[in-house]
């Protein structure tokens, strides 16, 4: 199966992510976050975008490593 060229977590402090999701306790949330950081890191390509941040911020930070992805992936295949 083929690997993605770019991992994308959105990030952000425990707390933060706490107050837009409490469907889990603060200990779970911040298990959670820890296992995902854990996981992107082990990846060959990925990008952490701090999700504390405005949308607009996070979305531009998105595009951006994306475009850069794309743009590597271009210019191995020429």
């Amino acid at each position: 199966m083929p690997q993605p060229n770019l991992w994308v977590l959105l990030d952000a402090p425990a707390e933060v992510l706490q107050t837009r999701k409490q469907e889990v306790s603060r200990e779970e949330t911040s298990r959670q976050r820890n296992a995902y950081l854990a996981f992107v890191k082990a990846q060959k390509y990925y990008v952490i975008v701090d999700a504390a941040q405005s949308l607009d911020k996070v979305i531009k930070k998105v595009e951006h490593a994306v475009a850069v992805a794309i743009a590597q992936v271009k210019s191995s295949r020429e």
